[in-house]
């Protein structure tokens, strides 16, 4: 298992670069609203997954993300490595949602359960793309390097290598 470290330098590798002597990693460290939304996960989830003593401090991060970009990221979610929020005003992700690394995710996309009777969560694999305003509920898996287009609502399994557009998604 990878160490909490060990991820947040890979983030901030993906986000920044790997000049640390350059003021373009100095400026994108201080500027990136995706790579803070993802720290303050990172901390979330560590405090989360651990049983710290420290978990009351869960609410005030949630409450920064949520005044930061409008994010809702619950930090029982399980997010791989190099998770990219190209805008990530508006995104949510539940707490049983799984995402594989090096996933993009642009603006107001919803990943969650369809109801509070069946908590059923999505699956992302690895490289895969979400676009703007797209919503995945339930337990559907979106396999490795699927796309899911933008406006897209999907309520079924997507195999990998995939396109998906329209509501309901149909893969193209």
């Amino acid at each position: 298992m990878k160490l909490v470290s060990d991820t947040v330098r890979e983030d901030v590798g993906h986000y920044c670069g790997n000049d640390y002597l350059s003021v373009r990693f100095y400026l994108r460290l201080l500027f990136s609203l995706g790579l803070h939304v993802i720290l303050i996960y990172r901390l979330g989830h560590y405090l989360t997954v651990s049983g710290s003593v420290f978990r009351f401090l869960n609410q005030p991060l949630k409450y920064l993300m949520q005044v930061l970009s409008g994010c809702h990221i619950d930090f029982s979610a399980e997010i791989g490595q190099r998770l990219h929020l190209a805008h990530p005003s508006g995104v949510i992700i539940g707490k049983g949602v799984r995402i594989g690394d090096d996933v993009v995710l642009y603006q107001h996309v919803t990943l969650g359960g369809r109801s509070k009777l069946n908590p059923e969560y999505p699956v992302v694999a690895n490289a895969a793309t979400l676009y703007a305003n797209c919503v995945v509920l339930g337990a559907v898996s979106i396999g490795e390097q699927a796309t899911v287009g933008a406006c897209c609502l999907v309520l079924e399994n997507i195999p990998a290598n995939a396109t998906v557009y329209g509501t309901p998604g149909k893969i193209a």
